[in-house]
C-alpha cells in the first residue's frame, strides 16, 4: 500500500478537481463551456482512477443533494450539442439505445461528487474515497463516458476543439 503522504496528495489532487467542477457546474454560462467540460470530465475520470482504494467498508447511505433541473439545464442550454444515443449494456446484444440529456448527465455528476467532497471537507477522507469510488462505477462513471463521447463527436464532427461552433 502506497504511504499516507501520497495517498493523501492523491486524494487531495481528485478534491481540487471536484471543485474546480462544481465552480464550473454554479458559473454563469460561457463561450468557452463545451470545451472546459470537455477537459474537466477527462481530469475527473484520470485522477479518480489514480486514487487508492477506500479502506472504508461502510454501507452506501444516500446524502441528499436538491439540484433544480430547471436551473441547470437553463446554464447548458447554449451548448450545441444537447444530447445523444447510448446503449447501456454495451455487452448485451439486443439492448436498444435510449436517448441521454447532458445535462441530466453532468447534473447526476455534480451530485454525487459533492456527496463525497462533503466528507473529504469534514475530514473523513476513507469516507470521501470510498463514496467517489462506489459512485463512479455505480452511477456517475456512466453519465461521464456518455457526456464524453458525445463531446468526443462533436467536437470530432467540427474538425477539432479550435473548430469549435
Amino acid at each position: 500500500m502506497e504511504n499516507t503522504a501520497g495517498r493523501e496528495h492523491l486524494v487531495a489532487e481528485f478534491a481540487k478537481v471536484v471543485r474546480r467542477y462544481d465552480e464550473w457546474f454554479n458559473a454563469s454560462p460561457s463561450a468557452r463551456d463545451v470545451l472546459e467540460i470537455h477537459q474537466l470530465l477527462g481530469e475527473l475520470q484520470l485522477r479518480l482512477l489514480a486514487m487508492p482504494e477506500s479502506d472504508s467498508d461502510d454501507d452506501y447511505i444516500n446524502v441528499e443533494d436538491d439540484v433544480d433541473l430547471t436551473e441547470w439545464r437553463k446554464r447548458t442550454e447554449h451548448f450545441p450539442v444537447d444530447g445523444y444515443w447510448k446503449v447501456f449494456d454495451v455487452f448485451a446484444e439486443d439492448e436498444e439505445p435510449v436517448f441521454c440529456a447532458i445535462a441530466d448527465d453532468l447534473a447526476d455528476i455534480h451530485a454525487n461528487l459533492r456527496e463525497g467532497l462533503h466528507f473529504f471537507e469534514i475530514g473523513q477522507m476513507e469516507e470521501a474515497i470510498w463514496r467517489w469510488q462506489f459512485t463512479y462505477f455505480s452511477h456517475w462513471g456512466r453519465h461521464l463516458t456518455g457526456a464524453q463521447t458525445a463531446l468526443h463527436q462533436f467536437f470530432a464532427d467540427q474538425g477539432g476543439i479550435n473548430n469549435e461552433s
